[in-house]
């Protein structure tokens, strides 16, 4: 029986692959062969993403990673700083559940390339987040009233 394969080189460590790897022995050293890794990648993220337990640090990343995103670009996204995106990355602090689920829910939308509604969702928060607060103007026109944002 063939011996599973610790594949570390994701970032991630508690993977492991029971085939779709060679092994070969060089003057150098073994060299690892690892067959499909962009769907072995997409596999990984998709597990993440549907995992039951939160997200540890290095599995926030990898899946940060997986939608080609720098930590700056993912701060901006969710209206954030980078520096928080940062802290998440390092284990200093916990996404909240409601980020962490928008997050999910982002990813799982870029890398499984289903439906852009989370996006959108997103896209509007952030909109709401930047808009100024406007006056509302009231009138009284014939015993009702109306208004307007100005």
């Amino acid at each position: 029986m063939k011996k599973k394969y610790h594949y570390t080189l994701c970032g991630l460590q508690n993977i492991y692959l029971m085939n779709g790897y060679t092994i070969s022995h060089t003057d150098y050293g073994d060299a690892v062969s690892i067959q499909n890794v962009d769907n072995l990648h997409k596999t990984i993220a998709e597990t993440l993403i549907n995992k039951p337990m939160r997200l540890l640090p290095q599995e926030f990343k990898f899946l940060r990673k997986e939608m080609k995103l720098t930590q700056s670009m993912l701060a901006q996204i969710f209206n954030v700083s980078d520096q928080t995106v940062a802290r998440i990355e390092k284990g200093e602090t916990n996404a909240d559940t409601p980020y962490e689920a928008l997050f999910r829910a982002y990813a799982n939308e870029i890398i499984s390339k289903k439906r852009a509604e989370i996006v959108a969702v997103i896209n509007e928060m952030n909109v709401q987040n930047d808009a100024k607060n406007h006056e509302i103007m009231l009138q009284l026109t014939e015993n009702k009233w109306g208004f307007q944002v100005a």
